[in-house]
């Protein structure tokens, strides 16, 4: 009717994407086959991609999101996991002999846990404000608190 083939097709004993001749149908998937005719592949995987692929429906707008949260998640998480790095440091260098180890460990384990907490917070503000202008206010929030604490010195 649409010049289309929806069903797959066995051919020489592989299955095969369906035949596109009109219209947006992109199935984007891979085929396999652990056969061939000829036998040239040794019994090897052959894939096999589809020629044409349609546009993302968003515009690409999904792969901007996706660089957002990677960033977020940069950010965020980053010096939460990577804290025993700043402990060392703060230990041996910028606090040598001022303050014990345990309090550093402190401000470490608060840090990861009212990020923790938080969390149930920032879900219900975002169900009630939206998905857009929390995270924007989270980022917001969380620069001017690196920016602060690279000027504390106690």
């Amino acid at each position: 009717s649409l010049g289309l083939e929806l069903e797959p097709r066995l051919s020489g004993g592989a299955l095969t994407p369906p035949l596109q001749h009109a219209g947006n149908y992109d199935s984007g998937s891979l085929t396999a086959s652990d056969d061939d005719d000829d036998g040239s592949s040794g019994g090897l995987l052959a894939e096999k991609a589809c020629a044409e692929f349609s546009p993302p429906p968003d515009g690409g707008y999904g792969w901007v999101v996706t660089a957002c949260c990677f960033f977020l998640e940069f950010f965020a998480e980053g010096p939460i996991s990577a804290f025993g790095v700043f402990q060392d440091y703060y230990v041996n260098d910028e606090f040598r002999g001022r303050t014990s180890n345990a309090t550093i460990a402190f401000v470490g384990v608060l840090n990861s846990s009212c990020m923790a907490i938080l969390g149930v917070v920032s879900g219900k503000l975002c169900e009630r404000y939206g998905y857009r202008r929390v995270p924007m206010c989270g980022v917001a929030i969380l620069s001017l608190g690196y920016l602060l604490a690279s000027f504390a010195r106690e």
